[in-house]
């Protein structure tokens, strides 16, 4: 009899295994559904904004400095970063480096 009980003990716990694996299985199933419709959410987001900013409102001076902002934006960088640079060779320098 004792045979008996610990093959049945055996099924269980594979079979408890198995639900534990179905489960994980499907939770996975389930986040992978929700990263595609996060995703495909994003992708539409980020079409409608570009689609906006080509969008012309009737104000000339809005559209102009609507226009300018990504320029300008990029030449300050350049400068803050030629400036640090300078700055740091200038700074090495006065201190003596070679």
């Amino acid at each position: 009899m004792r045979h008996a009980t610990s093959t049945s003990s055996a099924m269980r716990d594979k079979a408890l295994e198995f639900e534990k694996r179905r489960g994980a299985q499907r939770m996975a199933e389930i986040g992978a559904g929700g990263d595609a419709a996060w995703n495909t959410g994003a992708i539409e987001t980020l079409r409608e904004a570009v689609a906006a900013q080509g969008q012309r409102s009737d104000v000339r001076w809005a559209d102009a400095l609507s226009v300018s902002v990504r320029p300008m934006i990029t030449c300050w960088f350049r400068a803050l970063y030629c400036a640090a640079k300078t700055a740091t060779s200038v700074g090495a320098i006065s201190g003596g480096a070679d």
